[in-house]
């Protein structure tokens, strides 16, 4: 059975696990081939052996354990839960959003150990830090704006003259952290996503099968039972503000007042809500996902309403594409000579990278970060939302004015579709990342459409909702005491070296007792030994980090001529458990490292 060919008649084990094995095996090849011919980044290869090929044996032993013949609930078991279902589904929902939040927020610290692992995370903290002072940008003291690009190398936006830094990332995803940092603490943001986006996705539900309250509890279980959902919203990653504000904006965008008319309040808060997902971090991923229903407006001939979301969205696209441009003028700022300002520059930099990723690796590459997204989630959610995805493509069920379920079908589909044809023109390789960070905003998507497979193959107060409820307990709870302990287990194994380094860093007291002022990091055979290179934003806090790549001949004198300066390197990284390679240092390193030595200003690093 193909995996989008949806199954037909009540649920059953033996299709449920032809599913699965077809979704692993059109996935499989492609991975083995990757790995086998040493096409997939090496971050990609390691995240398929090291966690999600295990992972995918535990959930298929898990699965086939649920779909045995004699996994079945009892007729009144069934009954009290589908009773439950009805009369405290949202009081349900409310414990599971709360849980969820408590769990993102708990991870901050005992999973994330506060450190943003990847450069993307710390770029949000850094802007974070600089929207909580009041600031867009933060400025650079003279004595150091030579060295801006020394102090980091990845992704910062270039200012001329090195007056002030940035992200190069659009700013609402850090504004909002910079919000709850003024509550508390930055984490509680993505608690709180996390929480509303259980929540959106139980209320999508009930509205698109108001006869059964059991979708929307199912949907939401699938959702809260996302590994994926819950490690991203222990992060600083912009994905858990895209999911939340991606099901927020559908539920605006599909509200309809007392009379059974679409609101004008409701469709303006979605369209401001459309703005703030559009500004989170990357222009792209929000009007992919809503595309489809705004088009969906355009198949009804609803003129009115699809011109006013095509207008809002072309103005929505060409405020967010000229920000930076827009903010450094309004700032008296001038961008560096040759510099690129994300957005202002976007056909230029797509095309850029559509010749980058056009190469047969990307397939091979997309095929990985789509086991990884299989691997973190319950595994009842890939098999049902297959179904439904079948089921919006096969069946002929039309978009209905009332908005019910097989009318959003198609839209939720389509968007994943957009987003997997985009991202592998676009970046066929995530990076790092828990599950596969680019369907994180839709990751809502595949718990609607999981739902109504399960409306279509579950009949309460049949057997095949005997079936169904048992499997559903039984994955979840797989998911709850061996996948999720496990993936969190993965996600502090991988942070904590880094988390150590960083400290041994920030310490400034690297291959020394005597605290320095700069600290020098050679990245060469450092896995991701550039994303070590962080300093506060304000430069008022710990040591000045530099990177040795980043600095030239007369750089390496003027800092050693300010004091104390310390070297890590990949003796140091080894010392702390990051991963290292034999990577030899090119013959600009190697000067680099022999005029510091020459010098006197750090010791020999051996």
């Amino acid at each position: 059975m193909s995996p989008v060919v949806p199954m037909r008649g009540p649920l059953d084990g033996r299709s449920l696990a032809r599913i699965w094995l077809a979704a692993l095996a059109v996935l499989a090849a492609p991975a083995a081939v990757s790995i086998l011919a040493n096409q997939a980044p090496r971050v990609t290869a390691y995240f398929l052996l090291a966690h999600d090929l295990p992972m995918l044996a535990l959930q298929s032993a898990a699965l086939a354990a649920a779909c045995l013949p004699a996994v079945r609930l009892g007729p009144r078991r069934v009954a009290w839960i589908e009773a439950l279902a009805a009369r405290r589904g949202g009081a349900i929902c409310a414990g599971l959003a709360l849980a969820c939040a408590v769990v993102a927020l708990a991870g901050w610290t005992l999973v994330y150990q506060r450190y943003p692992l990847s450069i993307d995370e710390m770029w949000a903290d850094f802007d974070t830090r600089i929207f909580a002072h009041g600031r867009l940008v933060a400025p650079i003291a003279p004595a150091w704006r030579p060295f801006a690009a020394a102090l980091q190398p990845q992704w910062r936006m270039r200012i001329a003259g090195g007056a002030a830094w940035a992200s190069m990332y659009l700013p609402v995803n850090a504004g909002f952290r910079a919000l709850a940092a003024l509550a508390g603490s930055p984490a509680l943001a993505g608690a709180a996503w996390a929480a509303l986006s259980v929540g959106a996705t139980w209320g999508l539900a009930r509205r698109y099968w108001p006869d059964r309250p059991d979708a929307a509890l199912v949907a939401a279980l699938l959702l809260a039972t996302s590994t994926q959902m819950l490690v991203a919203a222990m992060s600083p990653y912009a994905m858990s503000a895209h999911l939340a504000l991606n099901l927020a904006w559908l539920w605006l965008f599909q509200r309809r007042g007392l009379t059974g008319q679409i609101g004008v309040a409701s469709q303006a808060a979605a369209m401001g809500v459309a703005f703030l997902a559009t500004g989170l971090h990357q222009l792209i991923f929000h009007p992919l996902f809503a595309a489809p229903f705004v088009i969906r407006l355009w198949m009804q001939r609803r003129w009115r309403l699809a011109a006013a979301h095509s207008a809002a969205y072309a103005a929505i696209v060409l405020f967010w594409a000229g920000y930076w441009p827009l903010m450094l003028g309004w700032l008296h700022l001038a961008p560096a000579a040759g510099a690129d300002l994300g957005g202002a520059d976007l056909p230029g930099h797509t095309l850029g990278l559509v010749r980058t990723a056009l190469t047969p690796a990307g397939p091979l590459a997309m095929a990985d970060n789509l086991l990884r997204f299989v691997a973190w989630q319950n595994p009842l959610t890939i098999v049902l939302a297959l179904a439904g995805v079948g089921g919006s493509v096969w069946t002929r069920q039309r978009p209905d004015e009332g908005g019910r379920g097989g009318g959003a079908l198609w839209p939720l589909t389509a968007g994943i579709a957009l987003t997997l044809a985009a991202m592998l023109l676009l970046e066929p390789s995530q990076g790092y990342g828990w599950g596969y960070r680019y369907l994180h905003g839709l990751l809502g998507s595949a718990s609607l459409l999981a739902a109504a497979a399960w409306v279509r193959l579950v009949r309460p107060g049949e057997a095949s909702a005997e079936r169904g409820w048992a499997v559903l307990g039984l994955t979840s709870v797989f998911v709850a005491l061996v996948a999720a302990p496990i993936q969190f287990a993965q996600a502090r194994a991988l942070i904590a070296p880094f988390a150590r380094a960083e400290a041994a860093i920030q310490g400034a007291r690297v291959g020394d007792a005597i605290p320095a002022g700069v600290v020098i990091v050679d990245a060469t055979g450092v896995w991701y030994g550039l994303d070590l290179v962080r300093n506060d934003p304000f430069l008022a806090q710990g040591p000045k980090v530099v990177a040795l790549q980043a600095l030239t001949e007369p750089g390496v004198r003027a800092l050693c001529g300010q004091g104390r300066v310390a070297l890590f390197d990949r003796a140091d990284a080894r010392r702390y458990g990051v991963l290292t390679f034999d990577t030899p240092p090119d013959a600009r390193t190697l000067r680099l490292r022999t005029l510091l030595t020459q010098l006197g200003c750090v010791r020999a690093a051996g």
